[in-house]
């Protein structure tokens, strides 16, 4: 897992493989993808949010998986259709602080 500063806000993506016999994971469901364009919106949108890898969260079942910390926010089933929702919850939350 890709570290972070205590005091810098961070989306975790999770790029779990998993193979044979149950190959379902959030890196076989499409997070490369959705990583890539997570951080292009990042970026456009002007966040002080790193964008990182981030290993195994024990849901695969529901990936792929997208955790914001430190708020411990997580979003499930995640697509590229998810990015807009999710940059919108991290502009309220650093606009609180």
């Amino acid at each position: 897992m890709a570290e972070t500063d205590n005091n810098k806000h961070a989306l975790q993506v999770c790029r779990q493989m998993r193979y044979a016999p149950n190959p379902l994971s959030c890196g076989q469901s499409g997070s490369e993808a959705i990583m890539r364009e997570l951080h292009l919106a990042v970026t456009a949108s002007q966040l002080d949010v790193a964008v990182v890898s981030r290993n195994c969260m024990l849901l695969c079942e529901s990936g792929p998986n997208i955790k914001l910390m430190p708020e411990n926010i997580t979003w499930n089933k995640v697509s590229c259709n998810s990015i807009p929702q999710i940059i919108e919850t991290c502009k309220k939350v650093l606009n609180k602080n």
